[in-house]
């Protein structure tokens, strides 16, 4: 229960601190449209967004089932804040890449860069697959049940 509420309030600070993001460029406390001219730089940022979006997401939501650290998990459950964690921050660095690219590759001809805007809405998407609840700690930290046929 206590890793539970602890993994909970690190799920809420990165939705607080994501829209706090969206917030100060909305205010403009932030200086938006660096990235906006079209450059080398521009496209590699963009790149990475799309490429860290992609490895990011599905290797976060599948982490605490592979096999080797499926393992260490059953043996040793104390070691699942950590994991969680990872589970987590796997999931917050590409929202976070993809909330400041939003504002950053903004044109004044063409607005806002739309393709960050959407990776961004999918990891917020993923994140709603990794809330925190004893059930899945309980299911990530026992054997796995072996269907008969």
């Amino acid at each position: 229960m206590k890793t539970t509420t602890f993994l909970r309030s690190i799920y809420v600070a990165i939705l607080v601190v994501a829209a706090l993001i969206y917030m100060a460029y909305q205010m403009e406390w932030l200086r938006q449209g660096i990235l906006a001219e079209p450059s080398t730089a521009r496209l590699t940022m963009q790149y990475l967004s799309v490429g860290l979006t992609l490895v990011c997401i599905p290797l976060a939501l599948k982490l605490l089932h592979f096999a080797g650290i499926r393992r260490r998990l059953v043996a040793e459950p104390r070691h699942y804040t950590r994991w969680a964690l990872t589970r987590l921050v796997l999931l917050a660095l590409p929202l976070y890449l993809d909330a400041v690219l939003y504002f950053q590759l903004a044109t004044p001809d063409y607005g806002r860069d739309a393709t960050s805007g959407y990776l961004a809405f999918i990891c917020l998407v993923a994140l709603c697959f990794a809330w925190p609840t004893d059930e899945r700690q309980e299911n990530e930290t026992s054997e796995p049940q072996r269907s008969v046929s």
